[in-house]
């Protein structure tokens, strides 16, 4: 997995980056060239088909939303009992670290979910066997305030 290489979102929405394993592909399905959301897939070897049921490593979402729209999503799992709410610092702010059953119910992973400017970034990792890498990733994160 090392050396790592380096994920840059876009510029207009933060700049977002991290470090990931350099055996993973990255597959950025929207770029929020015309404005909306941009949306990236990571995982070892080829990205799975991107749907509501097929597992990847690391899906990134910079969502054109404000944090507490976006953190409402969670609040049904959290008290339900099927997730659990954590905070941690990423990129030198603190972000919402969510571990259970994630919004959708098909995945059982982890997510961090914090405010750049305007906009709400998601990273989830859609299964626990990813969380060591999850978690590395995140100590990594940078973007422009």
């Amino acid at each position: 997995k090392s050396p790592f290489s380096t994920f840059a979102g876009p510029v207009e929405y933060g700049g977002l980056t991290f470090q990931y394993p350099k055996t993973w592909s990255l597959y950025i399905a929207r770029d929020a060239s015309s404005s909306g959301d941009y949306e990236a897939y990571l995982n070892p070897g080829a990205v799975n088909p991107i749907s509501n049921t097929t597992i990847n490593s690391l899906r990134i979402s910079i969502l054109d939303r404000a944090f507490d729209v976006v953190t409402r999503t969670y609040e049904s799992n959290i008290k339900s009992g099927k997730l659990t709410l954590d905070l941690r610092v990423v990129g030198g702010e603190n972000a919402n670290i969510y571990v259970g059953t994630l919004p959708g119910g098909n995945f059982v992973g982890a997510a961090a979910v914090f405010p750049i400017r305007d906009k709400t970034v998601v990273l989830q990792t859609d299964a626990s066997v990813f969380s060591d890498d999850f978690y590395t990733i995140l100590d990594t994160v940078q973007y422009n305030r």
